[in-house]
């Protein structure tokens, strides 16, 4: 099993085998989750593709900025 460290910063690497099977890539944002068992990273969706399956709950961009408004927030 892979390890990583985490540094001063909060920061970790991903090894690059766990990168390329679920396709993160320089930018990509994750999830963390608790669970039980300890903390789950998760890919979050591409907003920006998934814009037409949002239709039927509004207009997508309304729908877009509301999601990447709640994801700023999460950040800080």
């Amino acid at each position: 099993m892979p390890y990583s460290k985490i540094t001063s910063k909060g920061q970790m690497t991903i090894p690059v085998d766990a990168r390329k099977k679920y396709g993160l890539e320089d930018g990509s944002i994750v999830m963390v989750e608790e669970v039980k068992e300890g903390l789950l990273l998760k890919r979050a969706p591409d907003i920006i593709a998934s814009a037409g399956t949002l239709s039927e709950f509004g207009d997508a961009g309304d729908v877009i900025e509301g999601l990447v408004r709640s994801r700023r927030k999460a950040f800080r």
